[in-house]
C-alpha cells in the first residue's frame, strides 16, 4: 500500500505594521520616606526601633548582675541564635532553657517586663 502524500495548505501571509519602538518617558515616582522621631527622653544612642516602637537599653539592674542574665549578651556573642534558642533547660547552669534565657536578656537590657 502506497502512502498518500497530502499537500499543506497555504496560508496567506499578511503583513501588519509594527508598533514603532521607542522609549516612553514615564515619570518616576518619587519614594516617600517615613520620618523616625528622636524619643522624648533618654539617650538617642541608646535606643533602638522595634516594629513602630522606640524602646531604650537601659543599665541592668543589680538583680539581673546577680543571677547572671546581664552576661547572656557573651552567650548571644558565641553561639547563633537558632542553636541558643534549641537549648534545653540546664544547658546554661540554672533551669532556664533557650527560649527563657533569650527573653530574660531581653527584659534586662530594656528594663521592661511588657
Amino acid at each position: 500500500m502506497a502512502a498518500r502524500k497530502k499537500e499543506l495548505p497555504q496560508a496567506e501571509q499578511v503583513e501588519k505594521e509594527l508598533p514603532v519602538a521607542g522609549k516612553e518617558n514615564k515619570p518616576v515616582p518619587a519614594p516617600t520616606k517615613k520620618e523616625k522621631k528622636l524619643p522624648d527622653v533618654g539617650s538617642p544612642e541608646n535606643t533602638v526601633l522595634i516594629g513602630d516602637a522606640l524602646i531604650e537599653i537601659k543599665p541592668t539592674k543589680l538583680k539581673y548582675q546577680r543571677n547572671r542574665t546581664a552576661a547572656f549578651y557573651r552567650i548571644l556573642d558565641m553561639y547563633p541564635l537558632i542553636d541558643i534558642l534549641a537549648m534545653e533547660a540546664g544547658s546554661f547552669g540554672d533551669e532556664r532553657d533557650g527560649d527563657k534565657a533569650t527573653m530574660d536578656w531581653l527584659i534586662a537590657a530594656t528594663d521592661n517586663e511588657e
